[in-house]
Formats: structure tokens, C-alpha cells, sequence
């Protein structure tokens, strides 16, 4: 009897040696794949952080040009300003002058309005169906088609 309970109890002691064993290999293989996780997240957020400051350079510098681009816009402005105040202060002076400069420009005026009319009598334009200006002389041998 006693070497039936030897027995037994060796095998009872092989059991739990083998399931502590499964069970040690079972929690060494959960924290092999853990630390495996852990350096794939490391390798990921070390990526993440490299690009985020990759973006944060990069905007810097788009600020920094969006500024010059800015202060040479008002600059332009402000010189143009400028210009258009010289030009209007020297026009403000000289307007007595001017006035008698545009006077011969009053009878040029007189005959561009009279061609223009002279023109108009002699052409008409008259809509198509097909799209297209159908410009008519008042001649009836003349006729021509515009795009």
C-alpha cells in the first residue's frame, strides 16, 4: 500500500510539475508577445513623433514665409498709395493746365461720336438660328457671316 501511495503521489506531483510548467511556458509566451507589442508601439509613436515634428517645422516655415509675403504685399500697397497721391496732388496743381489741354480733345470726341453713328447706319446685326451674329450691311449685295 505504501507504494501505491508512493505511486499515486508521484504522479500526482509529475501532474502539477507538468501543468506548472504549461502554465510557466503559457505566461512566457503571453509576456514574449507583450514586450513584442510594446516595442512595435514604441517604433510606431517614435515614427509618429519624428513626423510630427517634421509638420510643426514645416508650418513654421510656411508661417514665416506667409509674413514676408504679407509685409511685401503692404509695402507694394503702400507704395502704390503713395504713387496715387503724387499724381493726384500733381493733377490737383496742374488743373488749370489740363483743362486747357483737353480742349482740342472735345472735337475729336465730336467726330468719333458722328463715325460711330455713320457706322451704325450702315451695318445691322441681326441674331442667327444656328448661333452665329449674321452682320448685314444695309447694301444688299453684301452679306457676311461672323463666328
Amino acid at each position: 500500500m505504501t507504494e501505491r501511495k508512493i505511486l499515486l503521489s508521484s504522479i500526482k506531483l509529475w501532474n502539477w510539475q507538468r501543468l506548472r510548467s504549461f502554465y510557466i511556458c503559457t505566461k512566457a509566451w503571453c509576456v514574449w508577445q507583450m514586450i513584442r507589442e510594446k516595442d512595435q508601439l514604441q517604433t510606431e509613436h517614435s515614427k509618429a513623433v519624428l513626423a510630427k515634428s517634421k509638420l510643426e517645422s514645416l508650418c513654421r516655415e510656411l508661417q514665416r514665409h506667409n509674413k514676408l509675403v504679407k509685409d511685401e504685399s503692404v509695402a507694394r500697397a503702400k507704395e502704390e498709395e503713395e504713387k496715387r497721391k503724387e499724381v493726384t496732388n500733381k493733377f490737383q496743381v496742374s488743373g488749370g493746365v489740363g483743362q486747357q489741354r483737353g480742349a482740342p480733345f472735345v472735337g475729336t470726341r465730336c467726330r468719333h461720336e458722328s463715325h460711330a453713328a455713320r457706322y451704325s447706319d450702315l451695318v445691322m446685326f441681326q441674331p442667327s438660328t444656328r448661333g452665329r451674329c449674321l452682320l448685314t450691311f444695309r447694301r444688299p449685295s453684301m452679306t457676311y457671316n461672323s463666328k
